[in-house]
């Protein structure tokens, strides 16, 4: 995966920060787009946190403001960073929209946004050589406290050839 626009909601971008993985976004994408409710929930409202810091030097992301029109016509009731991000994406044919929370994932492919979670998104990184093991990756995300099912973990484990009974401690 190379793709040419990701749009990024904030609890992706949160949790690859605490892992240490903000890095791969570059990578994996020729432009990192985040709407403004994402950039103050992320970077604004938290000024102390190691995520915030971490994004808010990273040269390589763009902000750019959604309306409340925009957001707003939305049929599901989602926070305002998922709202603005559906919405952005929304606006683009090519694009990703990086995004983990469920309904705010549905919305997005009822209006025909491609989406990607963090575990796909390591997935692709670990298909593109980026990462060695991601068995590795998803006990780091388990540790920072990031929910994933143990069917979701064994398929993606699976899909690259990795054995999901080996390493990682499914909850």
């Amino acid at each position: 995966m190379h793709e040419t626009l990701l749009i990024a909601d904030s609890s992706p971008l949160i949790v690859l920060a605490k892992i240490g993985r903000l890095g791969l976004l570059p990578k994996l994408s020729t432009r990192i787009v985040v709407p403004t409710a994402v950039w103050r929930e992320v970077v604004m409202n938290k000024p102390a946190s190691f995520d915030s810091q971490a994004l808010s030097e990273a040269p390589w992301l763009e902000v750019q403001s959604v309306t409340e029109l925009e957001a707003g016509n939305l049929s599901i009731d989602v926070d305002l960073g998922e709202a603005e991000a559906i919405a952005l994406a929304s606006r683009f044919s090519d694009c990703v929209l990086l995004m983990d929370e469920r309904m705010g994932r549905r919305e997005a492919r009822r209006l025909g946004v491609r989406v990607i979670g963090t575990l796909g998104l390591l997935r692709e990184a670990k298909r593109a050589g980026l990462i060695e093991s991601l068995s590795n990756e998803i006990q780091t995300l388990l540790n920072v406290g990031h929910f994933l099912s143990p069917h979701l973990i064994e398929e993606v484990l699976h899909s690259v050839g990795e054995n999901p009974y080996k390493k990682t401690a499914i909850p």
